[in-house]
């Protein structure tokens, strides 16, 4: 691409693509000023088109231009013929400039997709080591763990077996309680029912005795009624005479006063009879 190609002209004449304007350069080879650029741009392309296609004339004109132009007159035809050729040429490399630089475009991208895969790639690198350095600590610590556990579980086991060898002796300790208690209760349940029968037999016994003690009991019935009529007529007469006492007493007490009262008379006739 940096190379400037070179195409045949007339002879007086060459092509020259102008790097620096993007187009073709026509000049005279000895150097004269009548060269023009052919560019990529649509307005400098119409105003070469108008350049090698100048407007209509008068007779006079074209009179003077044949006579200018006499010399090689198929100068005109044979440049635009080149000039369809290389703006062809030029359609052509402008589509490969255009994939090319597509291409770059894409290859930077890939290149900044590369840099940024770097250093995603370098980024996941230091995790993964940082996380390998956590898992080995956390694999050592679950080896730890595995060991604590293995040593509790066998700790547990031995707690479990010597309750379970306590609580099977205190088992069978009950169930020879229970059996006996069992045997206490069956006997227990004899008794009972020996019990009952002579609690039956009491009972017919007794029922018997109240129906032969019927009529005895009917006559003490009578019996405790005619004595608790005596026992009134008694209390009745244990009060009379209760009464009749209370009356002798008073006429006593009477008796008494009037006794004491002649004595004191008698006394003061007897001290009247000697003081005299």
């Amino acid at each position: 691409m940096s190379k400037t190609p070179e195409f045949k002209t007339p002879v007086g004449y060459e092509f020259t693509l102008d790097t620096s304007g993007g187009g073709f350069r026509f000049s005279t080879r000895e150097g004269s000023e009548s060269s023009f650029a052919l560019s990529s741009n649509p307005d400098q392309l119409e105003s070469t088109k108008k350049h090698l296609n100048p407007p209509v004339k008068t007779d006079e004109s074209k009179v003077k231009e044949t006579k200018v132009h006499d010399p090689e007159p198929e100068v005109s035809v044979m440049l635009r013929k080149k000039i369809s050729t290389l703006e062809k040429k030029q359609l052509t490399l402008k589509k490969k400039i255009q994939d090319l630089t597509d291409e770059n475009a894409i290859l930077e991208a890939e290149k900044a997709n590369a840099a940024e895969l770097k250093l995603t790639i370098a980024e996941t690198n230091r995790r993964y080591e940082k996380m390998f350095g956590v898992l080995e600590a956390s694999r050592q610590q679950v080896i730890k763990s595995d060991e604590e556990n293995k040593n509790l579980k066998n700790e547990l086991t031995n707690k479990i077996l010597g309750i379970t060898g306590r609580l099977q002796k205190e088992y069978d300790k009950v169930e020879a309680q229970n059996l006996k208690l069992y045997e206490e209760v069956a006997l227990g349940l004899t008794e009972i029912a020996k019990r009952d029968e002579q609690i039956i037999e009491l009972s017919t016994q007794i029922d018997l005795l109240k129906n032969s003690h019927a009529t005895e009991e009917d006559r003490m019935n009578n019996d405790i009624e005619r004595l608790e009529m005596e026992l009134k007529e008694k209390c009745e007469l244990v009060d009379d005479l209760n009464k009749k006492h209370d009356a002798l007493k008073i006429c006593t007490d009477e008796l008494k006063l009037k006794l004491k009262g002649v004595e004191l008379d008698s006394e003061r006739e007897v001290t009247s009879e000697d003081a005299v």
